[in-house]
């Protein structure tokens, strides 16, 4: 059995306020590394944040995703990620996903997760893409996401 992809040390931060914050910025990540990750790492993290909230507390738990600086491309191990978030009420409010390799069929898992954050009512509030490959046609898809997944403009707090 190959051993476990190497994973930026203190890499998730469970603030004060209880947000989270994923810091895998510039960390030499690959789409192999994030799938390994979230089919044998991340579940056991969010149990532990499950763990540790009120069972009576229903509301998803804010978290800031930073992949920005590597070397992602597919679609596969980021829709996988942004699934488990939002299974796990987990309001994915800011992405950074620029300075990467991903292209346009990327970009329609980011619109799916547009259209699907915004109909659970925990929109994407910010969402870094810059310094990609998308085309056009990639930055259409996910402008037409934005734009009828009825998440925008906000009228007021989250939930």
């Amino acid at each position: 059995m190959a051993s476990a992809a190497p994973w930026p040390v203190d890499s998730i931060e469970q603030r004060r306020d209880g947000t989270l914050a994923v810091k895998w910025a510039e960390a030499d990540l690959t789409d192999t590394v994030l799938a390994q990750f979230v089919d044998s790492r991340l579940g056991v993290l969010l149990d532990m944040l499950s763990g540790s909230r009120d069972a009576a507390d229903d509301a998803a738990v804010e978290c800031t995703v930073d992949l920005s600086g590597n070397r992602l491309q597919g679609p596969a191990p980021l829709a996988g990620l942004l699934r488990r978030l939002s299974e796990a009420k987990v309001h994915t409010t800011v992405l950074r996903l620029h300075k990467n390799e991903f292209t346009d069929v990327a970009a329609a898992v980011l619109a799916e997760h547009i259209q699907r954050a915004a109909a659970d009512g925990l929109p994407v509030m910010q969402l870094h893409l810059s310094g990609n490959a998308f085309t056009a046609s990639g930055v259409e898809t996910l402008i037409r996401a934005a734009h009828t997944c009825g998440g925008y403009p906000r009228s007021g707090p989250p939930g």
